[in-house]
């Protein structure tokens, strides 16, 4: 869901050519832009005339996508330092030195010596990064990329620099420091602090604007400060960044030292009370953030040069010692706009505070840091400290303040703001009243059944007819869904409907309140990858994901991307190195495991899911295992002994090179793969809401017994055709309806993605494979495996939660071909019998059910919801035996229709009410229920609802055979395989689609046709009378089986029925 006021950025931002959409602007009116060609760039030393003119634009949002890297301050508990987010499996850390040598007349600085020259045509300023800085991203053996990180419509050949490419940078970057001229961004008197543009050509190679003077007479000085700055920006790994000394930069800064002077006497004063922090030592893990507004906290650095240090999803630092403000972006083109938004909010935040200052500083007497004013804040940061509040703006209400100190006194501790203060949630009992009604229903049919049997008892006697009662445990299962969906229709058109908008023990109808109790989490967005495209569907789902991590560092917390890449090794060179080269430029981690049978290893599991998510969890795991036995052992006796954030780093690249060493060259992985507190987990086609972690931290803050926060999807359509957009309407429902069963008071459902998890319980719940011995995450011996791991962490005592107040902010892809739905519900079908069943040549020595369903059955779930998950389950075999039953009902009613007792009911009677109950008062019921709860009008969801009946008349009618398929290769012990969804669309016609899908349908074909040879030989002459079938009721519910089979594939295919509705 876009925002107007944010800079939209294109998916591809990083591979492809755009336009400059936001400097699309005249010129401002300085004598600069005339004065300096293209190719040149002013020098330091020498005057520069340029106009002060401002040029007005309004104020935007400041939310810009960048390239994210990690605070070492985001870990808790066992990881509790920040690891590199520029390491890479299989590279020994850096050497710490290299010597810089300057070549005075080309201008051009390079890190090493042992680097060859390049010749310039034109003078410019560009710097390699040093070795020091320069932390090697390659993955273990392999090398990088041969495509160059350039901003998008600068992107250079794979040959050497050109005059054309110089020219190119060095009129953007010209031009961008003109704009900065004008805007009057460069306002520092100071050398160190001066104003500096520069643009990434390649990876370590800066264009900055301007360069130094050989014979001005602080050429030297100026140089180091170019070249300190050149490294910094180097080592953040950015588009471009731009270095800002204005006026209002120059009164923040100010008041920044006014600050921390107050703060020293403060420390001092109440030190005996509260742990203190050092803000001004550089080797302080501790950075502390500037409230610019309420949504926007800077980052406050110590000197420019720890600047690759910085949270770089701020997108912004404070550099103390300069007195300056780093802006940085992903896109030369918003740059500009970025900076410009950020200043309207600067000078907002300096007005305001003027206008209080003097009332502030004579009613307050310090600003309180501590974590105890942070909890009353609501807010802070993953530093561990609070941010400076504003001027005028008390860090604690008058009437808690004197409170706090008390509180400080006595010794009140963390304990006893933990679970005391903490509000319940209510435990929700709509579902258990829905649930037995439902029973009830299910047991009245049953009993109609028997009452049917004793009337044909007393007429004439016989007690064999008895024997049919057997089937009554079968048909009750069978027909639990059917009567939830009866019960379930009447409560959605006459029951409450507040408990959708509030919070109960499983369910999140609005927000929380945003109260974090200590630091912000770090949480880490795992990402499972096969072989879906970079560009089409990796690219958007990453441009997204750093939106919401932008807007979550400026509110004071971290977080990072780890991608579990399933098909690295499995891409030709080419490939491999295009999506190394997209990781490094956007700072994501990633672990890729080999393809099966390389050097031993296997793949195991028919969905490898689980299997790619445990590799990759299990290298990360066992880093944190090397970097933990590595770890020195501080001497109690040593009182001057520290541990800076350049040891956590080398140690992270020391664990990291043993580790890939222990693989013997099985793993490839690259950058962060640390696992924050908390986990949110997606899919490779995911949007998510651009503000969602922060809601996601109060929440699992507030309830520590919460272990998954499952939230509600929407749907992000691809390419709009009308299976696609059928495909939509279903799963927009089937959530809706999970959302409408959970806010009743049902155990909510893990769906495997979109969901937030804590990472200790995650932890927790682990188990030991007794196939391999090895501790497992998730099981890799099951298709649905997120169903395992919700029952696993709900018998350790934690709860699973459904949350709908994101309004539809996450969005998933669905089906793009009725061949990959297909897919989908026979993995669906796959899983459910593995949960209930042992294969049948286990039944001798297991029994029929598996431990899983029977440790479900007798765990501490409530049991209606136990109920209803079995319902579900029913529900596809159900579907499952549609097509044998019809079968067999054809020759019941049709030949053994006078024999036959009342007991049994016959399909077409099952085919009626199917429709009324399911596509009749189901479409008119939700119809009612969604204008009730005031999502959509009634006539609009009518038209909805009612348009897409003959879909799905075709869609279930036409799917027996297939779920029955895979429900008895389960039984049977059928290696039956499955990918992930298809992603991407793929254009097809009449001559590809054909040969498709006989290769694919050709069993239901099969089975339809065989169906209809029975259908005609028994309604013809061929066969006696007495065995003709001319009952309706018998042939109408076969032939519709029959026919939707054979038609399923071909009216639900876009590519054949080019129409739409």
């Amino acid at each position: 869901m876009s925002n107007p006021s944010i800079p939209q950025q294109s998916a591809a931002a990083d591979e492809t050519a755009g336009p400059l959409t936001d400097l699309d602007m005249d010129p401002p009116t300085s004598s600069f832009w005339d004065e300096v060609p293209a190719h040149e760039e002013p020098i330091i030393g020498q005057a520069i005339s340029s106009g002060n003119r401002r040029t007005s634009v309004a104020p935007q949002a400041f939310y810009p996508e960048l390239n994210h890297r990690q605070s070492i301050d985001s870990y808790r508990g066992p990881m509790s330092r920040r690891a590199s987010n520029s390491s890479s499996y299989g590279s020994r850390p850096p050497p710490s030195g290299g010597r810089v040598r300057r070549e005075s007349k080309s201008s051009t600085y390079r890190a090493s010596d042992t680097e060859p020259e390049e010749e310039d045509p034109y003078p410019h300023y560009q710097i390699r990064r040093n070795h020091s800085i320069a932390r090697s991203m390659n993955s273990f053996g392999s090398r990088h990329s041969r495509h160059s990180d350039l901003p998008a419509g600068f992107r250079e050949d794979d040959g050497d620099d050109s005059r054309d490419n110089a020219d190119r940078f060095a009129v953007m970057v010209g031009y961008l420091y003109s704009r900065c001229v004008a805007q009057g961004w460069f306002k520092s008197e100071n050398i160190s602090g001066m104003g500096v543009v520069s643009i990434r050509m390649k990876k370590g190679i800066y264009k900055t604007f301007p360069r130094a003077d050989p014979n001005s007479f602080d050429s030297e000085e100026i140089f180091d400060t170019l070249q300190t700055w050149d490294n910094a920006v180097a080592a953040l790994n950015t588009e471009v960044a731009i270095k800002i000394t204005s006026k209002v930069v120059q009164a923040i800064m100010a008041r920044l030292y006014v600050k921390l002077s107050s703060l020293s006497w403060l420390f001092f004063e109440r030190s005996c009370l509260f742990t203190v922090y050092c803000f001004t030592s550089h080797r302080s893990r501790h950075a502390m953030d500037i409230a610019i507004d309420a949504n926007t906290r800077i980052q406050v650095i110590e000197k420019v040069s720890h600047l690759g240090r910085s949270r770089k999803h701020q997108y912004a630092a404070f550099a103390r010692a300069e007195k300056c403000l780093i802006v940085w972006s992903d896109e030369v083109d918003s740059v500009i706009v970025n900076a410009e938004t950020l200043e309207a909010k600067m000078v907002s935040y300096v007005w305001a505070s003027a206008a209080h200052q003097e009332e502030s500083l004579m009613t307050k007497k310090a600003v309180v840091i501590s974590e105890k004013v942070e909890e009353f804040e609501g807010a802070s940061n993953s530093s561990e400290l609070g941010y400076l509040p504003e001027l005028g703006e008390k860090a604690v209400p008058e009437e808690t303040e004197e409170q706090l100190w008390h509180d400080a006194e006595a010794g009140v501790g963390p304990d006893e703001w933990s679970a005391e203060s903490r509000k319940t949630r209510p435990m929700m009992l709509y579902a258990p009243i829905i649930t037995g009604l439902a029973v009830s229903f299910n047991l009245m049919f049953v009993g109609l059944g028997a009452r049917a049997l004793i009337k044909e008892f007393l007429l004439d006697g016989k007690t064999l007819r008895f024997l049919l009662l057997l089937t009554s445990p079968f048909t009750f299962v069978i027909a639990m869904f059917f009567c939830i969906s009866i019960v379930g229709n009447i409560w959605q058109l006459f029951g409450p409907v507040a408990q959708f908008y509030q919070n109960s023990a499983f369910y999140s109808g609005k927000a929380p309140e945003r109260v974090i109790r200590n630091r912000l989490p770090h949480f880490t967005i795992i990402m499972p990858v096969y072989k879906e495209g970079l560009e089409g569907v990796i690219v958007p789902t990453i441009e997204s994901l750093k939106v919401a991590i932008t807007t979550y560092e400026r509110q004071g917390g971290t977080a990072s991307i780890m991608i579990c890449e399933d098909g690295m090794q499995l891409w030709h060179e080419e490939e491999v190195e295009t999506r190394k080269a997209y990781y490094d430029r956007n700072a994501i981690g990633w672990v890729a495991r080999p393809k099966h049978g390389h050097r031993g290893f296997l793949r195991k599991g028919r969905f490898k899911k689980a299997s790619n998510m445990n590799f990759a969890l299990a290298v990360s795991l066992r880093i944190e295992e090397l970097m933990d036995e590595l770890r020195p052992v501080p001497d109690e006796n040593e009182q001057t002994w520290v541990w800076t954030d350049e040891d956590e780093d080398a140690l992270y690249q020391e664990s990291l090179a043993a580790a890939v060493e222990e693989s013997n060259g099985v793993a490839w992985a690259a950058g962060n793969v640390r696992i924050g507190e908390y986990i949110l987990i997606i899919d490779s086609d995911t949007r998510v809401p651009e503000d969602c972690f922060l809601d996601a931290a109060a929440e699992l803050d507030a309830s520590p017994e919460c272990a998954i926060i499952q939230h509600e999807s929407d749907v992000m359509l691809v390419i709009g055709h009308y299976f696609e957009l059928g495909i939509a309407n279903f799963t927009r429902r089937i959530n809706k309806a999970i959302s409408f069963c959970c806010a009743n008071g049902e155990v909510a459902p893990f769906v495997g993605h979109n969901a937030f998890m804590r990472w200790s319980a995650v932890q927790e719940a682990c188990f030991v494979d007794t196939e391999d011995g090895c501790t497992k995450i998730w099981s890799e011996s099951h298709v649905s495996e997120d169903f395992d791991m919700a029952l696993r962490l709900q018998m350790k005592g934690y709860t699973v939660r459904w949350a709908t107040y994101s309004n539809g902010g996450f969005k998933e892809g669905v089906s793009l071909t009725c061949d990959d739905e297909l897919n989908r519900w026979q993995k669906y079908g796959y899983g459910c019998s593995e949960l209930l069943f042992y294969p049948l040549k286990s039944w001798f020595t297991k029994g029929p059910v598996t431990v899983l369903f029977k440790t479900f059955l007798f765990s501490n779930i409530p049991l209606h919801s136990k109920i209803s998950v079995a319902a579900y389950i029913s529900s596809y075999y159900s579907i499952s035996i549609a097509a044998v039953l019809c079968l067999l009902n054809f020759f019941l009613i049709g030949i053994l229709e006078d024999v036959l007792s009342s007991f049994y009911l016959e399909s077409w009677k099952v085919f009626l009410t199917c429709i009324v109950i399911f596509s009749g008062a189901g479409n008119i019921c939700s119809s009612i229920f969604l204008y009730r709860l005031k999502v959509e009008s009634l006539g609009s969801s009518l038209v909805s609802n009612f348009k897409w009946i003959f879909f799905f008349f075709f869609f279930f009618s036409g799917m027996s055979w297939h779920v029955q398929a895979a429900l008895v290769a389960h039984l049977v012990s059928y290696n039956m395989l499955w990918g992930s969804t298809i992603k991407e669309v793929e254009i097809s016609n009449f001559f590809k689609e054909v040969p498709a899908i006989l290769k694919r349908f050709w069993p239901a074909y099969l089975f339809a046709g065989g169906q209809i040879v029975i259908m005609i030989i028994f309604s013809t002459s061929l066969l006696p009378e007495a065995y003709r079938v001319t009952s309706m009721t018998a042939i109408i519910p076969l032939a519709v089986q029959a026919a939707c089979h054979i038609l399923y594939p071909i009216v639900l295919n876009p590519w054949l029925m080019m129409f739409s509705f």
